[in-house]
């Protein structure tokens, strides 16, 4: 059995897994708190939601893909389509025709 999963029967006597979740406690002074109390509020949720989003979203923006180094930047996309931002703006679904001709006409 893997840690942190317990394994359990449903009402219909059918294997069933489920995480388990770990208590923690941390210790923060009464201003940190309060804040803290404050802003889940604003965001409608308990201070403890508050707290699990954070280490979420932490966590989530410390991953990487594979095979980056730790100090290389995420890869630009634009760079392998020679994507430009430069220039009008064009919706190529509806003006392909149009736009391909352009491009045809200016070549020949």
């Amino acid at each position: 059995m893997l840690a942190g999963f317990r394994r359990e029967r449903s009402e219909r006597g059918k294997p069933r897994v489920s995480v388990m979740s770990a208590t923690v406690e941390i210790s923060v002074d009464d201003e940190l708190m309060e804040r803290a109390v404050s802003r889940a509020a604003e965001l409608g949720l308990t201070p403890v939601e508050y707290v699990r989003r954070l280490l979420r979203d932490d966590l989530a923006a410390c991953e990487r893909p594979s095979g980056l180094a730790e100090d290389s930047s995420p890869f630009d996309i634009s760079e392998m389509f020679d994507l430009v931002t430069d220039g009008p703006e064009t919706d190529i679904a509806k003006d392909k025709d149009k736009l391909i001709g352009e491009a045809v006409w200016e070549e020949y």
